[in-house]
């Protein structure tokens, strides 16, 4: 029966996630690797998301309120007091199509980061992807502006203690990356 349960959640959009007891009792700290990728639903899929994703279970759920999970669910303890460094791949980035493998969407960036902040450096990738999507011609500005606006989970994140958040829009606030 618990099997079949836990299916039900995974599977089935049941109303509750769970932390896997490896998070909650084995261990004591979290190196988050992800990689500079776009989402189409979030438009990241960065440290936070990789975080709030792939730490419980029922996280398709999850898809349904996507800025607001990926923020609140890394606020609970399991979570925010084990996240300790955030090592973004940005060798290669993805600027559309994704979640999914798209590579005639890929760039060389030729970048890796490191932060002990995932909201900080969530932002810098946030801004990375907008930037070449509007280099490409994917958005406007005002489009860019727009979206970085109704993605509020840095802000989010920034409002529950989770790190520090640039601004908004983002892409105009962040720190050089020159």
């Amino acid at each position: 029966i618990r099997d079949s349960n836990y299916l039900d959640q995974m599977l089935n959009g049941g109303t509750r996630s769970y932390f896997p007891k490896v998070l909650t009792r084995r261990i004591d700290k979290i190196v988050s690797i992800p990689v500079l990728k776009h989402h189409r639903l979030a438009h990241v899929t960065l440290g936070l998301k990789n975080l709030a994703f792939g730490l419980t279970s029922n996280c398709m759920r999850g898809h349904e309120f996507i800025d607001r999970y990926t923020a609140d669910v890394c606020a609970f303890p399991p979570i925010r007091d084990k996240a300790v460094l955030t090592i973004l791949d940005a060798l290669r980035g993805q600027y559309d199509k994704g979640p999914r493998p798209s590579p005639q969407h890929v760039w060389t960036n030729d970048t890796i980061m490191v932060a002990s902040d995932a909201v900080a450096l969530d932002t810098v990738g946030f801004d990375l992807i907008t930037q070449k999507r509007i280099e490409m011609g994917l958005e406007t500005t005002t489009e860019a502006e727009r979206i970085a606006t109704e993605h509020d989970f840095l802000v989010r994140a920034e409002n529950l203690g989770l790190g520090v958040h640039c601004g908004g829009p983002i892409f105009r606030r962040s720190p050089s990356l020159t």
